[in-house]
């Protein structure tokens, strides 16, 4: 398992970070829970990798990170 930050394209919003059992792909939906108790379902427009070099630099960030680029489809709000 590895987390990912979920942000969308609608005013730079963000939606956490989230842990997956492997990378979506550009097109792929994804559903997670929303603020209001139900769920939302987003499409992935891109996946952004933030590798570590080895051996990284001490200044250097040492976790690697993925960037998850949404675009809001449909909720299931009554």
């Amino acid at each position: 398992m590895f987390e990912a930050q979920i942000v969308g394209t609608e005013d730079a919003s963000g939606y956490g970070n989230y842990k997956f059992d492997h990378l979506p792909s550009h097109g792929d939906r994804i559903v997670i829970g929303n603020n209001r108790g139900s769920l939302d379902t987003l499409r992935v427009l891109w996946v952004e990798h933030h590798p570590v070099k080895i051996p990284a630099s001490e200044y250097a960030r040492h976790d690697p990170h993925v960037l998850i680029c949404v675009e809001y489809i449909d909720s299931d709000d009554e």
